[in-house]
C-alpha cells in the first residue's frame, strides 16, 4: 500500500487539500440542516401552543 507523500515541512498533501474542503462543507451543511430542523420544531411547537391558547379562550368565551 502506497501512502501519500508529504513535503519536508509535513504540510497537507495535494490529495488532502482537494478532499478536505468538500468534506468540511458537507459537515457544515449537515450542521446547518440540523439547526434549521430544530428551529422549525420550536416554531411549530410555539404555533401549536398559540392555537391551543386561542381555542381555549374561545371555549371560555362561549361558556359565559
Amino acid at each position: 500500500m502506497q501512502f501519500p507523500q508529504t513535503n519536508e515541512k509535513g504540510s497537507l498533501t495535494l490529495e488532502a487539500a482537494l478532499v478536505l474542503p468538500p468534506v468540511l462543507a458537507y459537515v457544515a451543511l449537515l450542521f446547518a440542516l440540523s439547526l434549521s430542523l430544530r428551529a422549525d420544531m420550536i416554531w411549530q411547537e410555539a404555533a401549536w401552543s398559540a392555537i391551543q391558547e386561542v381555542s381555549l379562550g374561545l371555549a371560555l368565551l362561549q361558556n359565559d
